[in-house]
Parts: structure tokens; sequence; C-alpha cells
């Protein structure tokens, strides 16, 4: 915990759920037993109550700036803690944390003046902190002792959230890193997950608490690379990069399996971040487990693009191509049949998102990662140094795809696209090891040349989507899906005549990293 005077420290945990039944399994799994762990508490000595409220403005300003801020009571001890929700330093389960000795039952909202949360709360604001949801928590710690000198702390978690009438269950194993490497935390979380039935919990208590508080899904979270140290070494950096891609990705989940398009959009991007990553470090990578994961990840990727595909259908292409007078009518029952299959590519993501298979990926690529950042000398040496030979491999991949643009078919258009993204990710995941006056240039013809095969790439998914809902059973939609495939004809003419000219303007400016 902080000093009093509310330093900040850096948490670093890992958070599952699992089922009330699985209790009596987790407590008898050999990882929980002496010598590895300390005595779990005698039978006659109850677990740990923690009653914690949670405070915020009428409008949850702190939340909106993803802070949480709560009082919590165990026995006589009151506790402040202000907690930054983002992860801090690029690893999963990592966040800024402040804490505070009270005498009282109420928050000190002077004592965030010298936090971060400081900034976003003027005088005003503090005075209308209020209750906004109550966790009634018996929680149950033990210290895990593990190689290398790494000691964890275990918490199980049992309770619910409160928040007026609304009330959710929980069920949470936490493990907090004390102290040692953070590798072997990783190594018996993916032990413990083999044995039982825990599934990654990336949704905090205060998350939970604020679903209950809005009766809204849970917030996408925007997946973006994390800023670098320039001097920062190779292994650091991989870590940090590929750590930071996979925060995003389980970050979102939640939003996603609820069937917030947004949050399926933002896993997407997060699982080509983390692919953009493996490719920038693929000549330091073990082949083999490499390509197991980029296996995986290929195959999350298309379940993730499919319900991504109906969501841009049904939401974006679908009002543009119907938005004449003359085909308005036809619009709801052409929108009715794209929602039903866009229902059903949701209820996939859902289904997938909930196997255990999410959790072993993003538990086996940390503990991977860990092991392959030490593994090599090159890993030693500065990322800055061994950035610009794989940047060179992502951008000559793109040049020999791009060559003759104009003649290049649909499918090849595509692996350009595809190209060109994995460039860009890498490119932003890295930009801060170089000069920024040098790379905006590089990036906004980037850019624009990936919105020109993007928009290329909306038409033809527009046409192959009214394709496929030509083949039900409703002859009656053939005039207003022949509207959909003229418009997208029209449209992806469009954007190949402009094509040429982004692809000139992209190739001529020279590659920043040189």
């Amino acid at each position: 915990m902080a000093d009093q005077a509310g330093n900040a420290s850096i948490e670093t945990e890992l958070k599952f759920i699992f089922p009330a039944d699985a209790r009596s399994l987790l407590d008898r799994h050999p990882a929980l037993q002496p010598s590895r762990a300390t005595s779990p508490p005698a039978q006659d000595q109850p677990a740990q109550r923690q009653i914690t409220t949670y405070y915020d403005t009428p409008d949850h300003t702190l939340n909106q700036h993803g802070f949480s801020l709560r009082v919590r009571q165990v026995g006589d001890t009151r506790i402040q803690t202000l907690k930054s929700t983002n992860a801090t330093n690029g690893l999963p389960g990592s966040r800024g944390e402040w804490e505070w000795r009270l005498d009282a039952d109420q928050p000190k909202p002077t004592l965030l003046g010298s936090t971060l949360a400081g900034v976003v709360l003027d005088r005003e604001a503090a005075n209308r902190l209020e209750p906004i949801f109550v966790t009634d928590i018996n929680r149950t710690t033990r210290l895990l002792h593990l190689n290398g000198g790494t000691t964890v702390e275990l918490a199980i978690d049992e309770g619910s959230v409160r928040c007026g009438g609304a009330n959710e269950d929980i069920h949470e194993l936490e493990l907090e890193l004390k102290q040692g490497p953070i590798a072997p935390l990783y190594r018996l979380a993916l032990e413990l997950h083999v044995d039982l039935p825990l599934r990654s919990g990336t949704e905090s208590k205060s998350a939970r608490g604020y679903r209950l508080a809005t009766d809204q899904p849970s917030t996408p979270v925007q997946s973006r690379a994390r800023p670098l140290d320039p001097d920062i070494r190779a292994g650091d950096g991989c870590r940090q990069i590929v750590g930071a891609a996979l925060h995003d990705l389980l970050a979102n989940r939640q939003a996603a399996i609820a069937g917030v398009a947004e949050g399926i959009h933002q896993m997407r991007i997060a699982v080509r971040r983390v692919r953009a990553a493996m490719l920038l470090f693929k000549s330091y990578l073990e082949p083999h487990a490499l390509a197991r994961f980029e296996d995986e990840l290929r195959a999350l990727g298309r379940v993730l693009g499919q319900a991504r595909d109906w969501d841009v259908f049904c939401l974006d292409l679908l009002p543009a191509a119907l938005a004449a007078p003359a085909v308005e009518s036809w619009r709801p029952l052409l929108e009715q049949e794209a929602e039903r299959h866009r229902t059903r590519a949701h209820r996939l993501v859902a289904e997938e998102l909930v196997k255990p298979s999410l959790t072993r990926l993003d538990l086996g690529m940390a503990v991977w990662i860990e092991d392959e950042a030490e593994r090599s000398n090159v890993m030693q040496g500065r990322l800055a140094a061994i950035m610009p030979d794989a940047l060179d491999r992502l951008a000559h991949k793109v040049a020999k795809r791009g060559k003759h643009i104009a003649h290049r078919s649909a499918p090849e258009l595509h692996a350009l696209r595809k190209s060109l993204k994995k460039l860009r990710y890498g490119v932003l995941s890295v930009c801060d090891l170089f000069p920024h006056r040098k790379i905006k240039p590089y990036l906004r013809h980037c850019k624009s040349l990936q919105k020109r095969l993007g928009q290329i790439n909306d038409a033809a998914m527009a046409a192959r989507l009214a394709e496929c809902l030509s083949h039900a059973d409703r002859v009656d939609l053939a005039p207003v899906l022949a509207t959909v495939v003229h418009w997208s004809a029209d449209h992806r003419a469009a954007a190949l005549r402009k094509l040429p000219e982004a692809w000139d303007e992209f190739r001529d400016v020279a590659p920043f990293w040189r």
C-alpha cells in the first residue's frame, strides 16, 4: 500500500472469474498447498469482510476519465483508494493506485489534488462526490512462493455488487505480484487455468458497478499503442508492445460479448496489433510457437471479422446504398433480413469469447513473450537498433503487393490492404523511437492509402453480403439487393480511380526510420 501521503504505486494483478461450485476445487489445488503457499486460514477464522463504497460525481466524471474512487471498510479501518483503470506500462493487469488512511466513512476530496484525478476534478466537482454503488466481499488471501524469488498474493473474493435494486454476484480469483520477476506469475495463472474452470476477468468491480448504475453494457476501450522510452531495451519493448495489445483485446471482451459494435471493432484492432507486433519481432521469436499463436489469432480474427462486416453493412453501408427515395420503402425489409444475419454473427462472437481458448491464448502468449524477451542477445540491446530492419520487412511486402496497383485484382488489393495495416500498426507501436516530424507525413499518406483501400474493400463486402442475403428464401428482396450491388460497383469504381494517386503519394514518402 502507498504511504500516508498517498504516493502512487504500480499494481500488477491478474483476475479470473470462476463458478461458485468450483471454490472447493480451487482450495484443493496443489499450487495452494504447502510448501508453495502459506497455510490456509483455520476453519474457525472467517474470511475478511470488505465493504467498499465507490464515489463519483452524479455525471460520473471520474469514471469517464479512467479513474475509480472508493472507501473500503475492514473492521475499524477505513482506506480511501484512487485507481487509474488504464494499463500503465503495457502489461495486462497493470494500473496506477493511490491510497490513504481515513478516520471517517466519507472520502476526502482534498487528498486527490496531488494525483492525476485532481486534474479532472475541479473544486466544485470534488464537492459533488456521492456514493454510486457498494461491494460486499468476503476475501480470503494466501501468499504463494514461486520460482525465481517471485511472491504472489492470491485473493479469493466472493460476495456481490449492489446499486439500488440491482445486484450481481461476484466469484473472483486475483493474483497480485508482490515481488520478483513477473513470468512466474503468468506460469502460475496458466497452471491454474489448465486445471480449473477459470476465465480471464478484465472487468473490475468498479466497472461492474458502473454497468449496473448506468444499465448499459461495458464501455469499449480504444485499442492503441502505449508510449515507449526511446532508449528501451528490445526485450522490454517486445513485452510492452505485445502486452498492451493483449490488454486491449481482453478489455473489450465484455462489450463484444454484449454485442456492442465498437467493442467488436476494437477487439479486432487489438488482434491485428498483436499480429503486427509479432511480425516486428519475428526474426527473434521461436518460429514454431510463433506459428501456433498466429493460427489462434487468425481464427479469432475471422470470427470477429464476420461480425464486424455485418456491423458495417447494417449500420453504414445499407443506409448509404438505400438513401434514394425510390428504394426507401424497401429499406425496412432488407434491414430486417440483414439484422438477422448480424445477430447470428454476434452470437458466434459471444460463444467464442466465453470459451477457455481465449484465456489460454492470453496467458500462453504472456508467458512466451516473457521468456522470449530474455532468450537472445539481440533482445538485450536497444529496440531502436533492430526496428529499422523490422520495418523494412513490412514495408517491402507493401511495396511488392502495391506494384502496378492499377492492374491488381480484388484479392490482390485485399492482400495489400492487410499488409498496409500491419505496417501502420507496426509504425504506431514504435513511433516514439523516431523524430515525430518525420513520422507524421509517412503516417498521413499511409492512412490516406489505407482509406482508399478500405473504401474498395467495403464496396466489395457490401456486394458479397448482398449476395449472401439473396440466397435466403426472400425472392421479394431481389430488386433492392440489385440496388445495393449497383451502389457497390459505383463506389468501388470511384475509389479505384483515386487509388493510383494515393499509392504514388505514399510511395514517394521516404521511410522515416532510415
